[in-house]
Order: structure tokens, then C-alpha cells, then sequence
């Protein structure tokens, strides 16, 4: 499935932060390339809070995925990855 990404850090993140993005990013990737039915996938890296957080967005044309309104549907992707 085809991917677009926009990445807007100014500088590249810690490597522990760097390593979360990556597999978050991959597991991200994989539900939508197996769950959506879409046929491409927009992805955008910016950070946020001063360039304290990092922000992946991944969002795909498909038809599955989580939401508001939507009760049926899986919800864990609603909820921010944190550093601790």
C-alpha cells in the first residue's frame, strides 16, 4: 500500500524516543496495510508542547479503525504513546 509522509522535527529525536516511534510506527502501519481495506496510508511526524513530544499520525482511506461514535470499534488507538 502506497505511503505519504510528512516529517516536520527540526532535529531527530533521543534513540529510546526514536526506537518507540519506530515500532509504534510499524505496528500502526502493519493494522492499516491488514485491517482497513484503504489503499493508501498518509503519515505525518511533527512534535509538539516546544518539540517536547513526538506526534505520529497515521490515517488510512480504508474503512476499519477507531473514532468517536463509533462503540463497535477498537478504541486503543485513541490513546497517545508516553514516555515515562
Amino acid at each position: 500500500m502506497p505511503v505519504s509522509l510528512t516529517y516536520s522535527p527540526a532535529s531527530r529525536p533521543s534513540p529510546a524516543i526514536e526506537a518507540i516511534a519506530y515500532f509504534c510506527t510499524a505496528e500502526l502501519l502493519n493494522n492499516a496495510a491488514k485491517h482497513s481495506g484503504g489503499t493508501r496510508i498518509t503519515m505525518k511526524v511533527a512534535t509538539a508542547g516546544i518539540g517536547k513530544q513526538l506526534v505520529l499520525s497515521v490515517l488510512d482511506d480504508g474503512i476499519g479503525g477507531s473514532g468517536p461514535g463509533n462503540r463497535k470499534r477498537h478504541r486503543g488507538t485513541q490513546s497517545p504513546c508516553h514516555e515515562r
